[in-house]
Order: structure tokens, then sequence, then C-alpha cells
């Protein structure tokens, strides 16, 4: 039977009149059968990824390093009130010499890569939020993200912050301590369009080098990546101009690539008369 801590999505609350916020309290505590899934009881996350509970942070990130989950294919993406997702991927560690760099941010100093685990699927699920939820909780939205392999489940918490942070350019999303890389920007963009009950705020994000490295790239290895390639070329991202033509008048993109079609017939019909 389901504890009363996971129903509400938190921990053990301190006293009613106590609102001082405290982050931990939005982590899981697990305990007997939950979802159909055995956890220990622990006062934080649970994560067999290190063999270790982790009360303060994500598996994705601490202890002076930082852990990006290096997307390889979308399972599933579906949004309407209750958005729901599933990745595949690798969770890609690096360890920098200041603890303190936020997420979107790179060291200084020399990185050091190392793959924690693959074979993995990364799931994001909206649940909506109790009052108890909403009230120790504030900034933060009813997400619970998982993390399996097979049919283990190595971690789960409920509690995300409201703003996710985007790089088109780069295909980067950074939700908190949950960084995601994915493949190409039409990846990100599935993510994104379906989306609810969070703000998305564009902002640069760099992705070490050797994560890089370790990110998929469409049409396999040394195919051009052309939603990349272009930016530097021509200082111009063609996918973002129609993303941004789009939300500005509904349509837009319909009707530029029907002028692009057109344009290119044309421009073959004049070819082919030489």
């Amino acid at each position: 039977m389901a504890s009363e801590a996971h129903e509400e999505g938190v921990g053990r609350p301190g006293s009613e009149e106590d609102s001082t916020f405290d982050e931990s309290l939005c982590v899981e505590e697990f305990g007997g059968d939950i979802d159909g899934e055995n956890f220990p009881e622990c006062n934080g996350c649970y994560s067999l990824l290190d063999s270790e509970f982790d009360a303060s942070s994500f598996v994705l990130g601490g202890n002076g390093s930082r852990r990006i989950f290096v997307v390889q294919d979308i399972l599933r993406a579906r949004g309407a009130h209750r958005p729901s997702f599933e990745f595949l991927g690798r969770i890609v560690e690096v360890a920098d010499s200041s603890p303190e760099n936020p997420p979107g941010s790179c060291s200084r100093g020399s990185p050091r890569s190392r793959v924690v685990a693959e074979g993995l699927t990364l799931s994001l699920r909206y649940e909506p939020p109790s009052a108890k939820f909403r009230f120790k909780c504030p900034g933060f939205t009813s997400y619970r993200i998982k993390v399996s392999k097979g049919g283990d489940f190595l971690y789960s918490r409920r509690g995300l912050p409201q703003e996710v942070l985007v790089d088109w350019e780069a295909a980067v999303a950074a939700w908190g301590q949950l960084e995601m890389a994915f493949g190409s920007p039409e990846g990100l963009a599935r993510l994104v369009d379906n989306l609810k009950h969070v703000e998305v705020r564009a902002q640069p994000l760099e992705l070490p080098p050797l994560v890089e490295e370790e990110r998929p790239r469409p049409g396999g290895a040394g195919s051009y990546d052309w939603p990349r390639t272009f930016p530097s070329l021509l200082g111009w991202n063609p996918l973002q101009a129609v993303r941004k033509a789009d939300e500005a008048i509904p349509g837009a993109s319909h009707a530029m690539v029907a002028l692009a079609a057109a344009l290119l017939g044309y421009a073959l019909g004049r070819a082919s008369r030489f």
C-alpha cells in the first residue's frame, strides 16, 4: 500500500506552522511497494546508480560533478493536460574542479568524462499536485522523474522547477539539475512542444565537448548535422526562423515550406532547359 508521503509527493514535513522551504521535502520518501516498485525506506530519493541515498540532489548531478542524460531515442512524447515522456539514453558524468558551477556552464579546468550507465529509460510524467505539495514545494511543478534499466527502477523523484531553460542551437535542455542533450533541435522540440505547467525560457547553454562526442547525430557517423552546421556557416538557423514565424503567425511554417517547394520547382525547371 502506497504511503501517505508518496500520495502527497513529499517527504517527512515539519510543522505546518514552519513555512521555511526545504527542497529535500520535495523528494519522495519511499517505503514498501509503490506503484508495483519495491523501494527501501529512506529520507530522500533512492538511487541505485551510485548505490547510495541522496536526500538533496538529483541522481543527475551533485558531488562536484555534472551529469547529463544523452537522449538516443524518444519513445514517447505526449502532451495534453498530463504530459508524459519517455526517453532512451545514457548518463554521462563530467567531473570538474568547480562544484559550484550551475547547470549549463562549464568549468575552465580539464573535465573528465565517464559513462555512468547505458541503456537507461528516463520517464517524465505530470501528476496533479496536492495542496500539501503546493504548500511545501513553492516554485516546483508536480512532474515525476524516473530512471530505469530494463525492469529495474534505479531512481525516482517528484518535483521539478517551474522554469525550463533551452538552447535550440545546441539542442540542450536544463531543468533544474536535470540536463538533457538531444541529437537535434527537432528532438528538443518534441519535449518543449508537449510540456505544460512550466515556463520555457531560451538561454545559451554550454555542453562539454566530452559529452558532445556521446551525442548521436542524424544520418549516422560522418554525416552533416545541418541544423547545427548552418548557424556557424551563415549566421542563421532556418529551423529557428521557421519556428519563430509559426509562433508569430499560425500556419506560417506550412506557407514557407510551400514557397520553398515552388522556388525549388522553378529552379529545376530553368535548369532543365540548358
